[in-house]
């Protein structure tokens, strides 16, 4: 059986712990290191700096970074 993604409903396709789409964590995956820096830049600076040190940290464009920092904080409120 395989796994949806609790945000988009997209089906697991790969061992990513986030969904490709919307990269939200799968159920049961850690954040990678780098997550928990950028949700910390997030409360303090705000978006657009946390989207600039995703965007650093795994080489995304301006508009992932934005969609993957925003995933993150949604995942984390659940």
């Amino acid at each position: 059986m395989s796994q949806l993604c609790t945000t988009c409903g997209a089906p697991r396709t790969t061992t990513d712990p986030a969904c490709p789409f919307c990269h939200t964590l799968f159920v049961g995956e850690k954040a990678p290191p780098g997550d928990v820096e950028i949700l910390a830049v997030l409360d303090r600076e705000g978006l657009p700096a946390a989207a600039k040190l995703y965007r650093e940290l795994h080489n995304t464009s301006l508009k992932e970074g934005m969609h993957a920092v925003q995933a993150l904080d949604a995942q984390r409120k659940r």
